[in-house]
This record gives structure tokens, sequence and C-alpha cells, in this order.
């Protein structure tokens, strides 16, 4: 999530559900294989003057891309994720707004019900893949953990790399939660 205001009395986050760009990387995949699938598709259906039976792993292919496509597109489109944090109501709101990526569940809590601010450092092992090199991944997450309703609020997450976004946004949030 990305810090959207941030005075006195009020903390806003919002963000898109599993990150805005590897959400447009997924759109733009799903683009590319429908278009070039589409294309190799229509190529050998003019090739060999109708449909045959050939023609349906390029389909399965091109229902595929369409799939990676819309998941992309709706979530940029609809998905959502808010976190307001408020001195003068004495509350804080997570609000979801995802039909397609799982972000966890909507929640009000009271801010005297956080119990702390976690930036977690954990490898990940990612497998061989026949000859090659292993690539684990070391994985950093920053969660606001409530106590009552219980809840592990992830903030902002990246992989073997880009530390000092999340770093920026703790030290942002952990100011406003001691001031």
């Amino acid at each position: 999530m990305n810090l959207v205001e941030s005075t006195a009395e009020r903390l806003v986050l919002r963000g898109t559900p599993g990150g805005r760009l590897a959400v447009m990387a997924l759109t733009a995949i799903g683009l590319a294989l429908t278009a070039a699938i589409g294309y190799f598709a229509f190529a050998l259906y003019d090739a060999s003057k109708g449909l045959a039976w050939g023609h349906m792993p390029l389909a399965l292919g091109l229902g595929i891309g369409q799939l990676l496509f819309w998941a992309g597109a709706v979530t940029l489109a609809v998905g959502r994720l808010s976190l307001v944090l408020d001195r003068a109501t004495g509350q804080g709101v997570y609000s979801v707004r995802s039909p397609i990526i799982d972000a966890g569940r909507p929640c009000r809590f009271r801010l005297e019900n956080i119990a702390r601010l976690e930036m977690t450092a954990t490898e990940e092992a990612r497998p061989e893949v026949g000859d090659g090199a292993r690539f684990d991944a070391t994985v950093v997450k920053l969660r606001l953990l409530v106590s009552r309703p219980r809840r592990a609020i992830t903030l902002d997450e990246t992989q073997n790399g880009n530390v000092q976004r999340i770093e920026k946004l703790r030290d942002a949030v952990a100011n406003w939660l001691e001031g």
C-alpha cells in the first residue's frame, strides 16, 4: 500500500490487491498471449480452410490468455485496499474490495488494539528446474498486527529488493503510531 495522507489526526494507506505492477504485468501477459495465439489461430484457420481438431490447443491457449487478461483488468479497475487510522474517532478501518485476488478480510478495530508493527524477512526456497540454478527469494513483509479482532494486515511486501520502500513506509507508520 502507498501512503496517501499523514496528518496528526489521520493516516491513510491505499493500494491494489497483489500490487499494481504485478497486476499490470499479469494483464500485459494475458493480452500478449491472446494476441499471439489469436494470430496463430487465424493463420491456421486460413491455411487449413476451416476448423479442425488441431485448433483445440490454440483455443485452450486463447482461453488462458483471456483469463489472465480479464483477471488483471478487473483487479486494476475494481480492486482496492485501504487502511485508515483516525485518532479523532480512535478507530482503524481496513477495507478490501477484490473480486479475484484474496487480500484478507475487512475489519474495524480500536487504535489501542494495535499490538505492533512487524517487518519480517524470510527466505523462500525455489526449487531447481532441470540443471539450472536455484533462485531462492528473500521476501520482506510489513504487517500491522491487531489483537482484537485478531488480524495481521499486510501493508507491503517485496521479493529480492526494494526493501527501502518498505522501510520508508514502516518509519512513516511507526512515527504516526508513536505521535
